[in-house]
Formats: C-alpha cells, sequence, structure tokens
C-alpha cells in the first residue's frame, strides 16, 4: 500500500511538472514523461519479484510447472509495457503507433501462451 501511494503521489507531481513544462518547452513534455514512468516503474517490478516464490509455490499446489508461471508472468508484463507504451505514444499525438504497440502486444501474448493451451489441451484430453 504504502509503494501505491509513493507511486501516485510521484506520479501526480510529475503531471504537474510535465504541465507546468507544456506551455515553455513543448519538446521536453515526452522526454520528461518517458523519464518519469521509467524511474516509477522500477518500485513496482522490486514488488513483483516478492510475488516470485509465492507463485512458485502456487505452481506446486497446482500441479503445474514453473514454465507455466512464467508463461502468466511474461503475459502480464507485456500487458503492463503495451499499456504505458501505448498511452505514452497516445499522450504524444501518435494513436497509429499506440494501436500497432497493441497490436504487436497481442499478438505476442498469443504466441507466449501458446505451450499452456497446448498443456491445457493435453490435461483434457488426458481425462
Amino acid at each position: 500500500m504504502e509503494t501505491v501511494l509513493r507511486t501516485a503521489a510521484l506520479c501526480l507531481m510529475g503531471c504537474m511538472l510535465v504541465q507546468l513544462l507544456k506551455k515553455d518547452v513543448p519538446a521536453l513534455q515526452l522526454l520528461l514523461t518517458v523519464g518519469i514512468v521509467l524511474v516509477m516503474a522500477l518500485p513496482a517490478a522490486k514488488a513483483m519479484q516478492s510475488l516470485l516464490p509465492l507463485l512458485e509455490d502456487l505452481s506446486v499446489l497446482a500441479g503445474m510447472g514453473k514454465e507455466h508461471i512464467r508463461i502468466v508472468l511474461k503475459c502480464g508484463a507485456m500487458a503492463v509495457v503495451v499499456r504505458l507504451g501505448g498511452d505514452i505514444c497516445r499522450d504524444a499525438g501518435q494513436s497509429a503507433l499506440a494501436s500497432l504497440m497493441e497490436i504487436t502486444g497481442a499478438v505476442a501474448a498469443m504466441i507466449v501462451t501458446l505451450p499452456l493451451f497446448r498443456a491445457v489441451l493435453e490435461t483434457i484430453l488426458g481425462l
């Protein structure tokens, strides 16, 4: 909870700073936004690391291999990257690039999850 509140406060301050600079130095707006996003994403990435042992325990309880948990984590990470990247592109007025990023993310997620779908199908056919 503390990380979320700290991140929210710093992001709001970053928004205010970007808005203040928008009038005087509009070219700096996108650069500052990207910098803030990168810096503020670090605490979230560190928080994700604390979930790994729990997810591994859950995979053992469910009888799944660690590779299946990795697939789920990869998809989650891709979703976050695509969402942030798409929003940054939209903020810069590049909606076509944002859409392309979202399409690429969806295709990548489908490719990454194919082994998981195969495992589910094998389990169903084995019943």
